[in-house]
């Protein structure tokens, strides 16, 4: 709280409220796939039902569909704490080695909060494994050996 004072004794204005700044934020700029993520938000309004979503980086606008793994802001899947800051952990996300974008949503809609925080899932223990894109082939005019 604030108040602006002509001297030590009175008082020139009332109380100044100043709104909690809205963030939200991941714990580390890339994961290796299979690691557990987690978001930490703060400002938020304390409904029930605000929740942060994992989105794939080319979504700009969080809408119905787009996400690929939520929880409410209290951890879980059952609205409830009315938390205004915290964090959740996406203990074992199966999301896909590329891009990434975390949401601090309000009231189990897509009226946005704060965010995106960014991130990048890598392939687990390093570079991607060359797959063949032919199950087989046949040899033609080669020696084996």
């Amino acid at each position: 709280m604030c108040r602006f004072l002509i001297t030590s004794a009175a008082i020139l204005s009332g109380p100044i409220a100043f709104a909690a700044p809205k963030s939200v934020a991941v714990d580390a700029a890339s994961y290796p796939a299979g690691a557990a993520i987690t978001a930490t938000f703060k400002g938020g309004p304390g409904n029930a039902d605000d929740w942060i979503g994992i989105f794939p980086a080319a979504i700009n606008n969080p809408s119905t569909g787009t996400y690929v793994d939520w929880y409410y802001a209290n951890g879980t899947r059952t609205a409830g704490g009315n938390l205004k800051s915290g964090s959740v952990t996406f203990a074992n996300p199966t999301l896909a080695p590329g891009g990434y974008k975390v949401w601090f949503l309000a009231s189990n809609g897509y009226p946005k909060i704060a965010g995106p925080a960014t991130f990048n899932v890598t392939h687990a223990g390093g570079p991607a494994v060359p797959v063949w894109v032919l199950p087989s082939f046949s040899q033609r005019h080669a020696v084996s050996g």
